[in-house]
């Protein structure tokens, strides 16, 4: 049996506000118990820029291209917050 991919997961969530307006930061990294150091080789290993990513943060979709499981946890955490901020007027 082949284990499920990012893919597969998001397919089976509710609908979701759209990814590319949704920005993973570094604080969204660490909520979900990722490290820094960690964080800079994957960015890395996947050809994304990691200085540009702690400036500004990255859009969801460019994170979820990867279909990297972790990245998932990363980009849940963002829509979490991006709910969270749009409710609270942010």
């Amino acid at each position: 049996m082949t284990p499920p991919t990012v893919d597969d997961h998001i397919a089976g969530d509710a609908p979701q506000p759209d990814d590319a307006k949704v920005r993973v930061t570094i604080d969204d990294v660490r909520a979900v118990g990722l490290c820094v150091n960690g964080s800079r080789a994957w960015f890395s290993r996947h050809g994304l820029d990691f200085r540009a990513f702690l400036q500004s943060g990255l859009p969801a979709a460019d994170i979820l291209a990867t279909g990297d499981a972790m990245a998932l946890r990363a980009v849940e955490q963002a829509r979490a917050r991006t709910a969270r901020q749009s409710q609270e007027g942010v």
